[in-house]
């Protein structure tokens, strides 16, 4: 239905709708990723600030797995 949609990139378009969804969320005072899934918009690769948001967030979950890992280990011990 929404290709059929005059001037749908807002709908069509991730980027977009990511944007929109984002601001419109920080507009009404509400944290954007409490309704939608975490996401990074890289641009410029590694030279994108978004870049090391990403390996940051991602250097964090990789500790909390091997605390996971760890205490499991442990515990069958």
């Amino acid at each position: 239905m929404y290709a059929k949609l005059e001037n749908n990139f807002h709908l069509s378009n991730k980027c977009a709708l990511f944007y929109n969804m984002k601001r419109y969320y920080e507009a009404i005072g509400r944290d954007p990723f409490q309704v939608i899934p975490l996401t990074f918009h890289i641009k410029r690769g590694t030279d994108d600030p978004e870049f090391y948001k990403f390996m940051d967030y991602y250097r964090e979950i990789e500790i909390e797995i091997e605390q996971i890992k760890n205490s499991r280990s442990s515990a069958r011990s």
